[in-house]
């Protein structure tokens, strides 16, 4: 890190250092997720912390209002003067560091800084930008140039952005998310407890590049050859109407279960006999922790993100896409193997535990500060 990346001016006696974190949407998600738990997590006598939004439910700023810290929504892309507003309460709040989460905030960040540019400014990347379209994935590129530090999420991240994006690697930090144990709901929606078994959950935002799709056309082989089961579908997204029609066209309407955006989806896992994770991209898949915490077994594509996280030996049947429905069939007629994934998941749990990340966070935000 070089001299002029260091923040020059020292914390005034009994002050403390002041984080804000622009993520774009406060949608449930593996990001806010993360968030979220950073803010649950970190008290607020050694950081004070604001974490500001552009779009969304704003799911993530009523969490974040429950904790110490604080939130704040800003519309800057959809209400341009809104951006007129960011700018005059980060002046107002005076940030001993900017921590930015994807590309629209990274965006965010180089501009609040361009007046500041002594100021320390960290870009967490969390995906791999496989699908993103390529512009966007340059542009991103050049935003995490920009930056005093890029934390990637996985090793895989990493080793993409040295080899593609040409970041220099002293630059990134691998800094995994973390998770934090809760207990499961005590009210299940009373469809879920009507399933028929064997019951596949996709706990996913209906988006592109979560390959939902996938999930139920392996689904409809499935059934090809099984003739029973349910699939439900825990999320959101542009893609629902898309997904609606193709299980209309499937005649699998009364089969795949929608349930929509629950902020507590990840609680009704445990009532499911598997979890499918389609994704064509995955840097660090946040449903295979939670599938783990509920004592459920994973089936997933083998992105690079689900094989790291899995680990050898893995915590999750990792097979090709096309393979997908094949790994059900074999997920639903063995219970040894389902039992052997739920042993080794529980197991590779313990090396996400949210301590663990609180404090490589905590680490950087220090070095850069002080």
């Amino acid at each position: 890190m070089s001299a002029k990346d260091k923040f020059s001016s020292p914390l005034a006696p009994n002050d403390l250092p002041r984080i804000l974190i622009l993520t774009p949407s406060s949608e449930p998600g593996g990001t806010q997720r993360n968030i979220e738990l950073l803010c649950r997590n970190i008290s607020a006598s050694q950081y004070n912390i604001c974490v500001v939004t552009n779009f969304g439910s704003g799911e993530l700023s009523k969490r974040v209002q429950k904790t110490e810290h604080n939130a704040q929504e800003f519309r800057c892309f959809s209400k341009p003067l809104e951006y007129s507003r960011l700018k005059q309460f980060t002046a107002k709040f005076q940030p001993h560091l900017i921590h930015s989460f994807l590309l629209r905030a990274n965006w965010l960040a180089s501009r609040l800084r361009l007046s500041r540019t002594e100021l320390p400014w960290i870009a967490a990347e969390r995906t791999m930008d496989l699908t993103r379209p390529f512009w966007k994935a340059r542009v991103n590129a050049r935003l995490l140039s920009k930056a005093s530090r890029v934390h990637a999420v996985s090793q895989p991240v990493k080793d993409i952005l040295i080899s593609r994006d040409k970041l220099p690697s002293d630059q990134i930090k691998v800094v995994p998310g973390g998770f934090e144990p809760q207990p499961q709901s005590s009210h299940v929606p009373t469809v879920i407890s009507t399933l028929e078994h064997p019951r596949f959950a996709c706990l996913s935002q209906l988006r592109r590049e979560k390959n939902v799709q996938l999930a139920l056309e392996s689904f409809r082989r499935f059934r090809k050859f099984h003739n029973r089961g349910s699939l439900t579908l825990i999320g959101s997204g542009s893609e629902e109407s898309f997904l609606r029609n193709m299980a209309s066209r499937s005649s699998l309407q009364d089969h795949v279960h929608f349930l929509g955006a629950h902020t507590n989806g990840r609680e009704y896992l445990s009532q499911f006999d598997c979890v499918v994770i389609p994704s064509s991209e995955e840097a660090f898949p946040n449903t295979m922790l939670e599938a783990w915490a509920s004592q459920v077994p994973v089936v997933s594509t083998d992105t690079e993100g689900a094989i790291a996280m899995a680990g050898s030996p893995s915590g999750a049947l990792l097979v090709p896409p096309a393979k997908l429905s094949d790994a059900m069939l074999d997920i639903s007629s063995s219970e040894e193997l389902s039992d052997e994934l739920i042993r080794i998941g529980s197991e590779r749990l313990k090396k996400f535990k949210i301590e663990t990340a609180v404090k490589k966070v905590m680490a950087e935000w220090a070095e850069l500060i002080f």
